[in-house]
């Protein structure tokens, strides 16, 4: 996008214009009129630092410039603060009737004039910088006016950028048809110099079937004037589209699809807002950019309205484009610091299973019997269906605990043994000999009640064991002195 550009010792000024086939106005200065310039007579009075501007539109490949017009909405205007010069010798109104075998004398090459491209009847003008064939109208090719100045006038060096002894802007080719004009009053540009504006609210200038630039650029000039007071300008322009359609620019407050254009005002209109056309809040009337330009980022954001909006499919408040992506587990080994969306490639250690290889990307198995189970998930077992602590799923072998018959029995836990010991005498049922009746059985130093009913209970007697043998209302020791004598010492 091209930038404002005023330079200001040629006082060429190349607007900025933005939009479909309309990219630019370029006011260019052609010339500074010197005192060897202002010596001429046949010419008229040409004051020594009048300038000579020339108005180019500066549109798209393929589209051309069919009028240069003004309405009731947009009048259209073309001032100076003093008048405009007219050569009084060979000028026109009209750039296209200019005589081009004249444009060597006096100072009929600064004449003021309206055109669509041309500037002779011989004559295309383009931008100096553009053309390269020279000029025919400066120096030793002028003919050095009604004074005869030696080595011609149109010599002027200083603030003109190229000097006209270098470039005149000028192609040796003519208009497809002429200018015409329609509803506009031309005697300003005839040869008297007393005029100050031009304007209009119901006409034109144009070549009916339109015109392109002859170069690539695609410049057209739109008029020539010359001036020592300070121009300004308001102009409307009607171009064709290469589809056959028409666009219309105007210099402010566009209505029913026209398009507004502040370079089409001289000097610019300063509007501040969002030059950028890639942004959401682009101001096509601006002419400084205030700084305000919401510009979306490809993947991180994008326009709603003249919004700004993020593209962030996470919520996270950092945008797509500017996520990383990585291990966002503070736990892991290769926890990435900068990581602003996981990326699931977290490695993670466990305790007493693994731990962090020397790079971070890895882990180590803590495996003492080196059989692939980490300690941690070791599962300790016997593999002998038969054994307490039997476990099918074991990992980790360990003695097996064998319960043996009437002897020793699984605890609940299956971690164990508990003895199988009827009398509680430390011996194991299946290794036990059955106790004679010596009557204390639970050899607690007396025999009583509890001495006879574990006989009972043991050795069955006869029913007639049945605690009170003497039917006294207890069981006590002549109950046991009975049994003695019924059964004897040995109850077998």
């Amino acid at each position: 996008m091209r930038n404002v550009l005023v330079i200001v010792f040629s006082l060429s000024i190349s607007v900025l214009g933005r939009s479909q086939g309309l990219e630019n106005i370029l006011v260019e200065t052609y010339y500074v009129s010197d005192s060897n310039d202002a010596t001429d007579t046949d010419g008229g009075s040409l004051e020594v630092g009048s300038v000579t501007y020339r108005v180019f539109v500066d549109m798209a490949p393929g589209y051309e410039l069919q009028a240069v017009y003004g309405n009731e909405n947009h009048p259209l205007s073309i001032s100076t603060s003093t008048y405009f010069f007219n050569n009084e010798d060979r000028g026109e109104s009209k750039g296209d009737v200019i005589n081009d075998i004249r444009l060597d004398e006096n100072t009929v090459a600064l004449d003021s004039w309206l055109t669509i491209g041309a500037a002779s009847d011989a004559h295309i003008a383009v931008p100096k910088n553009i053309d390269s064939n020279g000029s025919i109208v400066g120096g030793i090719n002028n003919d050095g006016g009604s004074e005869g100045i030696a080595g011609g006038l149109l010599t002027n060096l200083v603030g003109v950028g190229i000097p006209l002894t270098q470039s005149d802007g000028l192609l040796s080719e003519t208009l497809p048809s002429s200018v015409v004009t329609l509803g506009v009053d031309l005697s300003l540009f005839a040869n008297a110099n007393a005029g100050t504006t031009f304007s209009t609210s119901s006409g034109a200038w144009s070549v009916l079937e339109g015109f392109q630039g002859v170069t690539s650029e695609n410049y057209v000039l739109i008029a020539q004037l010359t001036t020592k007071g300070s121009l300004t300008f308001h102009i409307n322009l009607q171009l064709g589209t290469p589809g056959g359609g028409t666009e219309k620019y105007v210099y402010s407050n566009p209505i029913a699809g026209e398009i507004g254009f502040p370079a089409l005002n001289f000097p610019v209109v300063a509007v501040n807002g969002c030059t950028s056309s890639a942004a959401c809040n682009y101001n096509p009337l601006a002419t400084t950019d205030d700084g305000s330009c919401l510009l979306p980022v490809v993947d991180c954001s994008t326009c709603v309205g003249d919004q700004l909006v993020v593209i962030d499919t996470d919520m996270d408040g950092v945008c797509n484009a500017q996520e990383i992506l990585g291990c966002t587990s503070d736990t892991a080994c290769n926890y990435n610091v900068d990581a602003t969306e996981d990326d699931f490639s977290c490695v993670e250690s466990t305790p007493g299973c693994s731990f962090c290889n020397s790079s971070n990307d890895g882990l180590i198995l803590i495996d003492s019997d080196g059989d692939g189970v980490c300690d941690a998930n070791e599962i300790s077992g016997c593999l002998n269906p038969e054994a307490c602590n039997y476990n099918p799923n074991t990992t980790n072998e360990i003695p097996c605990i064998i319960p043996f018959p009437n002897c020793v029995e699984c605890n609940v836990l299956g971690t164990g043994l508990i003895l199988v010991d009827t009398d509680g005498d430390g011996i194991c049922d299946a290794e036990d000999t059955p106790p004679t009746c010596l009557g204390d059985f639970d050899a607690n130093g007396t025999i009583a009640s509890a001495d006879l009913l574990f006989f009972i209970s043991q050795y069955g007697c006869q029913s007639e064991c049945t605690g009170d043998l003497n039917n006294d209302g207890v069981v006590d020791t002549s109950d046991i002195l009975i049994m003695f004598s019924l059964y004897g010492a040995d109850c077998q």
